[in-house]
């Protein structure tokens, strides 16, 4: 009776076993469905890009709510200035669809200057120092919620590390709550909030390196 009795207790911890792996397997697949390639992009690749923007603010708009980049927050002219101007990726699968993009510089297209000069927050890492400041992340989306995002904005920590800049810079639509979160939980903290046109925006800071 014993060898039964521990046959079934073997059994059950592999069926556990089993299960557990499975559970993990079906998670690694929810967040690796592709592989992709991430490049710079040209002003010949300015009109897919910003159809991509177009398309995100969309369905942000309609799933969410937030019409903040329907239409997107910038022009296709300025966009193609942009690509020759300031550092604008790509994310393509295999197939060579376009899935994602941001767009990183050495500053702010909307200086915080004032805000800084009147005293309405500091940065934690030093006010002169070099720093990648990121805008217009968007993810196409039937790939949203997949890791894609968050692979982009790794971009943005390397891109970093080359230059040796102590700090990765943002902001975001504050009212955003997830959104918000979701830079918090990559490692940025919220410095401020201040006011542009109707929106009231999230400033936040993640710090790489010594202060």
């Amino acid at each position: 009776m014993k060898g039964t009795h521990d046959s079934n207790v073997n059994n059950q911890c592999m069926e556990l076993l089993n299960a557990r792996e499975t559970i993990r397997v079906r998670r690694v697949a929810a967040l690796v469905l592709f592989v992709i390639t991430i490049s710079r992009a040209s002003p010949a690749n300015a009109e897919p890009i910003y159809q991509l923007m177009v398309d995100a603010g969309k369905h942000m708009h309609d799933t969410r709510g937030f019409d903040n980049w329907d239409p997107p927050p910038i022009t296709l002219e300025q966009l193609r200035a942009d690509t020759l101007e300031r550092t604008v990726l790509m994310a393509h699968t295999p197939e060579g669809e376009l899935v994602g993009t941001i767009t990183l510089g050495e500053s702010y297209p909307y200086t915080f200057d004032p805000d800084l000069d009147a005293g309405h927050f500091t940065w934690v890492a030093p006010r002169d120092a070099d720093a990648v400041y990121v805008n217009r992340l968007a993810i196409a989306p039937s790939f949203q919620g997949a890791g894609l995002g968050r692979q982009l904005m790794h971009e943005a920590d390397l891109e970093a590390q080359r230059r040796h800049a102590p700090a990765v810079r943002l902001e975001c639509n504050y009212r955003n709550g997830p959104l918000v979160k979701w830079y918090q939980d990559l490692g940025f903290s919220l410095r401020s909030t201040r006011t542009r046109g109707p929106r009231e925006l999230a400033i936040l800071e993640k710090v790489l390196g010594p202060p």
